[in-house]
């Protein structure tokens, strides 16, 4: 089933606001009203990690989409930016009592960028 505009806007938020976790600018604590406490630990876990990047680069949402399975859940994706280099995010949303939750969330691979080239190393197919 297609997305409806209030669909979008839920996901555009939930979208932003794991961004600000994950770039360093919210703990997951904060987000617990919209996350399963899975994802809350995958957040921290993933907030660390681009913590360490020498970079430091913001993830940047770019679009985001996806369809409903059925009345309570949302399968979504986001294309997301760090630099120049795209990182796919996949999440799925579940309404459960009268609210949204972050059930389930994934984030691709975020390559550092080799030294001198300005691209990614190795074969890639671009999708841009």
């Amino acid at each position: 089933m297609p997305l409806t505009p209030a669909h979008l806007t839920t996901l555009t938020a939930l979208v932003h606001r794991l961004l600000e976790v994950i770039n360093g600018q919210r703990t997951p604590e904060q987000f617990g009203g919209w996350v399963t406490g899975s994802v809350q630990a995958d957040l921290r876990v993933q907030q660390a990690l681009l913590a360490q990047r020498r970079d430091r680069a913001a993830l940047r949402l770019v679009s985001v989409g996806g369809q409903s399975v059925d009345q309570h859940i949302i399968e979504a994706h986001a294309h997301l930016r760090i630099g120049q280099r795209s990182v796919p995010m996949a999440f799925r949303l579940t309404r459960r009592r009268q609210r949204w939750w972050c059930t389930a969330w994934e984030l691709g691979p975020i390559r550092p960028q080799p030294q001198g080239t300005g691209r990614p190393s190795g074969p890639r197919a671009s999708l841009d």
